[in-house]
């Protein structure tokens, strides 16, 4: 049976969070800083936060997020940048209150956070497919000429980087 979400979010409404987080692994009081393995870490995440209410430009980190297979819970002005088809694969709110609330709701349905970030992983493969947009970009060049006295580019594309 779930549980109504509260309200507001009070000291209260948070210690029941903590309560219902139950994890050898994990604290929420503690600050992690510089790791050695980040993928380790991920594999330990319940959800990763984007709460950033101010800031423009794209969030490189919810790419980190989506290909270490974490689940995101973040603000929607955080994710400028994200295509539209991703967003409903996200714990989304317009502010920090209504975040922490569904949160709150969700953090014990693994069910649910699996699909989320199944889902998401596999929109975002294809959305930020190198070798795809890649060849879209080299096409693209075969159609443009090089300014006069100047050779066309050579350019390599791997899957991971641009090589120029």
């Amino acid at each position: 049976m779930r549980s109504t979400a509260p309200t507001s979010v009070t000291l209260g409404s948070l210690l029941s969070f903590r309560v219902s987080f139950h994890s050898t692994e994990a604290s929420l009081d503690t600050f992690r800083g510089f790791v050695d393995d980040l993928n380790r870490e991920f594999q330990k995440a319940r959800v990763a936060l984007v709460p950033e209410e101010t800031g423009g430009g794209f969030k490189l980190k919810i790419l980190d997020y989506i290909f270490g297979r974490v689940p995101i819970a973040a603000i929607e002005s955080a994710l400028k940048g994200i295509p539209e088809r991703l967003k409903p694969e996200f714990l989304v709110a317009e502010d920090l209150g209504t975040l922490v609330r569904k949160i709150i709701e969700t953090i014990d349905d693994t069910e649910r956070l699996n699909l989320m970030q199944t889902r998401a992983f596999e929109l975002a493969e294809d959305v930020f497919n190198w070798d795809v947009n890649g060849r879209r970009f080299l096409e693209e060049l075969k159609h443009r000429r090089a300014p006069s006295g100047m050779p066309p580019p050579v350019l390599t594309v791997s899957v991971r980087s641009w090589v120029w």
